[in-house]
């Protein structure tokens, strides 16, 4: 009889042979008795990615599923993150970018018993270390949750619970009651997606502990951070799918957030994309808020202008 996978623990990568070693290892270190799969997607690498990987696979060929990409799935790896996503058969799943990894040998044991303890929550995250491209700590601070809970106030405040990697979670794309479709727009950053998602349908808790580091290289590279830069007319889509996907799940809580980050993103517009006032109200006469909104907007605003609160809510 085959063994129940706890845990499918899924690596998206591309063009990350200085840095894919270092990933896997922290995987395979890993002090368990929880059964867990190995899924990994290399989208295509140019460089020796995939040798690497097929390395990897010889040495543990019941642990890992390779799928290597003949062809970029696009979407700058959201497709190759869903297509990935979709093959996870654990009752919880986590994510691995191949160029981060974990540096706690019990993170993943740890936050399965914590999970296997509380079913009430959804998902429990992670503090993280900020490295550069030589695995040396920076000093920067990660976006991250610093409460028990993690919630829609956090997220309108671009707080993350933590950095993708640090986040498990149930298993939303097997279970039918968890709306996901959103994902299929290949929309990025795919990480706050995940984030609206879960909380909209359960509660995440945020443990106090760094266990994974962030590689966060904005030169260079094939990172996010490195080949993603702020665009206007990209965020507002972003947004605009994340008010029709509220509406769709008809989360009260999740329409207000989404409607706040539109307002938010049009708004703030007229410092980082040249618009004028005049652009700016007839782009929020388009959207059609509801009254309240404005008057909710006043209120994080002064939470953040006058109050210097971290938490808009």
């Amino acid at each position: 009889m085959r063994e129940k996978i706890i845990l499918s623990i899924f690596v998206i990568t591309y063009n990350h042979e200085d840095y894919i070693r270092k990933a896997l290892d922290s995987i395979i270190s890993q002090v368990t008795n929880y059964s867990y799969e190995i899924i990994i997607g290399d989208d295509a690498s140019t460089d020796s990615t995939p040798t690497i990987l097929q390395e990897y696979k010889n040495l543990y060929p019941d642990k890992i599923k390779l799928f290597l990409r003949k062809k970029n799935l696009g979407g700058k790896g959201a497709y190759n993150f869903l297509d990935l996503a979709k093959k996870c058969q654990g009752k919880y799943v986590i994510t691995l970018e191949g160029d981060d990894f974990w540096i706690s040998n019990n993170k993943i044991d740890s936050q399965i018993r914590f999970l296997e303890k509380n079913p009430k929550y959804i998902g429990v995250a992670h503090n993280c270390v900020v490295v550069d491209s030589e695995s040396n700590p920076t000093g920067e601070r990660y976006p991250e949750c610093n409460d028990n809970v993690y919630s829609f106030s956090h997220l309108g405040s671009n707080i993350l619970p933590g950095q993708l990697t640090t986040l498990m979670y149930k298993n939303i794309y097997k279970d039918r009651k968890y709306d996901c479709s959103i994902l299929e727009e290949g929309l990025i950053p795919t990480d706050r997606l995940i984030y609206f998602i879960l909380i909209s349908y359960g509660s995440i808790y945020c443990l106090q502990e760094a266990m994974s580091a962030y590689r966060h290289i904005t030169v260079g590279g094939s990172s996010y951070s490195a080949n993603v830069r702020w665009n206007y007319e990209e965020v507002k889509k972003w947004n605009e799918a994340l008010t029709r996907y509220s509406r769709q799940i008809n989360n009260k809580n999740a329409i207000k957030y989404a409607d706040l980050m539109m307002m938010k993103t049009i708004i703030g517009s007229r410092k980082r994309s040249n618009n004028n006032w005049n652009d700016i109200i007839r782009e929020l006469y388009k959207v059609n808020f509801p009254i309240i909104r404005y008057f909710q907007y006043l209120h994080q605003l002064i939470n953040r202008v006058v109050l210097n609160k971290k938490i808009w809510a």
